[in-house]
């Protein structure tokens, strides 16, 4: 749905089952991205770090998900922000590749992002249109996206090594890897900059809705609840995370079990 607000920009946030319609393009020009060039500005620097970090620890990545918490065989993460929330044991895994995402202006989600040879992402779709989603190349075997590569809606492209794809991850996509080697992305996620002096609420808003989505993996009579209930339990839920938000900027705790 979209939210109005005093003449203000709307943002959607996908609460029910309809597939986005909005205007936002799939691909965006990266020269319009800043976090694109301080993440090609900086590549060898982060390209060593996560390589030296997977070639030790391959066996020991967790599970990626989709959402709705399905897992796909073969997707794994290591996960270094949600939303603004830190994960700060896994920070301290890579204090460099840390140090430069906190430079890339609405940084709120970044992620190492790791497909397994034969590895094939369903399409689903994001949670909000108020982001852009970056995937920085890192390792990629083939640049040939018929073998790995990426489809968002009608349109398909491939990655590469120290090249930035920027999109609106709301859009329905899918991604595979067909090749015999692994390929390693850095996601980076930043809000849009129409929307920066709102993004603790867009944050908020859109952690309410993974929530929801958790929510109802585990009680599948939440999926059929009337939209209006929905929606009330999203802006509770979008208050308790502000205010989780809040906690975190203002006395350095971690809530929510993440060290």
């Amino acid at each position: 749905m979209r939210r109005k607000s005093n003449n203000r920009p709307n943002v959607f946030y996908y609460i029910k089952s309809t597939w986005y319609k909005g205007s936002q393009p799939t691909f965006f020009d990266h020269q319009n991205c800043p976090a694109s060039q301080i993440l090609k500005d900086n590549y060898e620097v982060i390209k060593t770090e996560i390589l030296d970090y997977y070639n030790l620890n391959a066996d020991n990545l967790d599970d990626n998900y989709t959402p709705y918490s399905i897992a796909i065989k073969g997707w794994k993460a290591v996960n270094l922000y949600t939303l603004f929330l830190k994960y700060p044991q896994n920070c301290r895994k890579f204090p460099k590749t840390d140090q430069i995402i906190n430079t890339i202006p609405g940084m709120n989600m970044a992620m190492i992002s790791v497909m397994e040879p034969g590895t094939e992402i369903p399409p689903h779709i994001g949670d909000t249109d108020g982001i852009i989603r970056h995937h920085l190349g890192v390792s990629v075997p083939i640049e040939d996206p018929k073998q790995v590569g990426i489809k968002i809606k009608s349109e398909t492209r491939g990655w590469r090594e120290g090249e930035v794809l920027s999109f609106c991850n709301v859009h329905r996509h899918c991604a595979w890897n067909r090749s015999s080697q692994y390929r390693i992305v850095l996601i980076v996620d930043t809000i849009r900059e129409e929307f920066i002096d709102r993004k603790y609420e867009i944050a908020g808003n859109t952690l309410a809705v993974i929530a929801m989505k958790q929510f109802a993996t585990k009680a599948k009579f939440l999926k059929k609840m009337p939209f209006w209930l929905m929606k009330t339990f999203q802006i509770i839920f979008s208050y308790l995370f502000r205010i989780i938000l809040y906690v975190e900027r203002k006395f350095g705790m971690h809530l929510m079990g993440r060290r």
